[in-house]
């Protein structure tokens, strides 16, 4: 190969692994620090690897009840609520790209609008409904209010994946007699697997992370999640970085092991999607 030729490509490789560094450098961090003792942890020059590794800060983690119990619930919510949403989403938007009624597209903008405003603005209304439901400081709130959220995204993401599916597919399977229902879930869905890889992974991490209502919303460590029981841990008197950085990387591992799961099935949409085509 002429040097012409590989400077390009060398140069592409010098950014991507510029990239990876830039990805790989928080998380090695993160993980390093969770390792540190309380001395070492506020040492000036700070430490990089640390000098005597212990895991100190995992052990109070796992010692920790309202840790335990947050953890559960941020699963419990995150994972109820992409299902809820994305079993909405999906007859929704195959409405949205198949049924041609009036104003369907300006009912698909204003579904997509709730994604424009920030969170905070909604939490009053939010707060004031889940009182009177008596659904304060629960799961069930919690997730109710994630719909919110998730549903829009889900339905915007899932009618552009629909709408590529050609129609003459679910003419055929009206032809050998199946139903709306049918082709949807027969047809439409295995077609739509990365979509629905992509859609599930949004609102999975929308709810996995969210913060604001989940602070608002509930009180005790009934409900309480992660983030907002990470928060706890810092007051005016202290921060607790070890065990704030134990809880961080441990919490990364979920949305990573998630994440992973799904892309698999999104990669054998995408080959699957090849072969028939």
């Amino acid at each position: 190969m002429s040097p012409r030729r590989s400077l390009p490509r060398l140069v592409v490789y010098v950014l991507l692994l510029v990239f990876v560094l830039l990805v790989i450098a928080p998380l090695a961090w993160l993980y390093l620090s969770s390792l540190k003792n309380g001395v070492e942890m506020y040492s000036v020059p700070p430490t990089v690897v640390p000098v005597h590794p212990t895991l100190q800060n995992y052990g109070q983690l796992f010692g920790d009840a309202s840790f335990r119990s947050g953890f559960l619930n941020s699963l419990i919510v995150s994972a109820a609520s992409t299902a809820v949403a994305l079993a909405l989403a999906c007859p929704a938007a195959y409405a949205f790209s198949r049924y041609l009624m009036r104003g369907a597209s300006m009912i698909l903008f204003f579904v997509l609008v709730v994604r424009m405003f920030p969170p905070i603005t909604f939490s009053l209304p939010f707060f004031l409904a889940l009182q009177r439901l008596h659904l304060i400081n629960t799961r069930i709130g919690l997730v109710i209010v994630y719909l919110s959220f998730q549903m829009p995204l889900a339905i915007w993401l899932l009618q552009s994946f629909f709408r590529e599916i050609p129609t003459e597919i679910e003419d055929a399977a009206r032809v050998d007699g199946l139903s709306r229902t049918g082709i949807l879930t027969r047809i439409i869905l295995p077609l739509s697997l990365p979509g629905l890889a992509v859609a599930t992974i949004f609102s999975f991490l929308l709810a996995w992370n969210e913060f604001i209502y989940a602070l608002i919303l509930t009180r005790t460590n009934a409900a309480q999640t992660i983030p907002v029981v990470v928060s706890g841990w810092i007051s005016i008197f202290q921060i607790l970085w070890g065990k704030m950085t134990a809880a961080a990387g441990l919490y990364v591992l979920p949305a990573l092991l998630f994440i992973s799961l799904v892309q698999k099935g999104m990669l054998k949409g995408l080959v699957h999607g090849g072969v028939k085509g």
